[in-house]
């Protein structure tokens, strides 16, 4: 299995595909992107939705996180600490480290998928689709999962 790292505050979060999509591990939660989907473990605080676009054909879903993301203390598999390009089964992958800013890491799903891309920041998931998605939210055992329909 490919895994990646990059260098997220004070340690690295983990980027790998599993059978469900493609996972984000830190040592405080784990997020995944599915392609009509995306579940969040441990730092769910909720949900928010806004129209975009001059006449509201795009939508905003924010995940708002209860705590900032904490990296584990090592990376796995290739490591990235400067802002990269890149892919990992069929998901692009773009990290953006802003010195004194803070990371993010959007993330564009196949061809298929119910969203065109999220970026996901310390505290906070932005997802970004077509304004005709319908959002519904689900919690089972602590993990918290958004599908689009």
């Amino acid at each position: 299995m490919r895994k990646l790292s990059f260098r997220w505050r004070e340690g690295f979060i983990h980027v790998y595909s599993s059978n469900e999509g493609l996972v984000i591990d830190a040592s405080n939660t784990r997020i995944v992107f599915g392609e009509r989907q995306i579940s969040v473990e441990g730092l769910f605080e909720g949900i928010r939705e806004y129209p975009e676009g001059s006449r509201g054909e795009y939508k905003k879903l924010y995940i708002d996180l209860a705590f900032p993301i904490k990296g584990h203390p090592h990376a796995e598999g290739a490591a990235y600490q400067r802002s990269i390009d890149t892919h990992l089964a069929g998901y692009g992958i773009s990290y953006t480290a802003l010195e004194g800013v803070g990371y993010y890491l959007t993330i564009y799903p196949p061809s298929g998928s119910l969203y065109d891309h999220a970026v996901v920041s310390d505290d906070r998931i932005l997802v970004y689709m077509l304004s005709r998605r319908q959002i519904y939210h689900m919690e089972e055992r602590g993990r918290h999962t958004i599908i689009l329909v």
